[in-house]
């Protein structure tokens, strides 16, 4: 069924039009009890400026925003705002390392990783989080986020 699926169709996200489906299996990160926590760094023109944090994704979604200093943000998009804090990854400094690297080449680029003890594992390169249609929580936000593609 997951072969049938034209993510293009679904998402209108030019960059599926192309490609044939396929299924990959990939080794479980981190405990099988507890989702891992997934970073997923939005980088303007090669600079990771904010980090969305989801939690619970298979459970209880939420989200939550920090700038590029571990700053909480009070905004979210899409899911709701995790209440409590996420503590920051251990290896933090080269988690923008690579999404400042990764995203270097493009003006908007989302870079997701994860953290398990010291190390980082690569997840994707996103250019249209939420297929480009979820609302920021605060609309002067979207705005912001909006200007800095242009």
């Amino acid at each position: 069924r997951w072969l049938r699926v034209n993510h293009y169709q679904v998402s209108g996200e030019p960059q599926y039009k192309s490609i044939p489906p396929r299924i990959i299996c990939e080794p479980l990160l981190g405990d099988t009890k507890e989702n891992l926590p997934d970073f997923k760094f939005f980088c303007f023109g090669g600079r990771p400026t904010f980090v969305q944090v989801d939690l619970d994704r298979y459970s209880n979604h939420v989200r939550c925003f920090y700038n590029a200093e571990w700053k909480r943000q009070e905004f979210t998009l899409r899911y709701p705002k995790a209440e409590q804090a996420v503590a920051c990854p251990k290896p933090f400094k080269k988690m923008l390392d690579i999404a400042r690297i990764l995203s270097s080449d493009f003006t908007f680029v989302r870079v997701d990783l994860y953290a398990v003890e010291d190390r980082v594992y690569f997840g994707e390169l996103t250019f249209h989080p939420e297929s480009g249609v979820a609302p920021f929580s605060d609309y002067q936000v979207d705005l912001d986020f909006g200007r800095r593609l242009g």
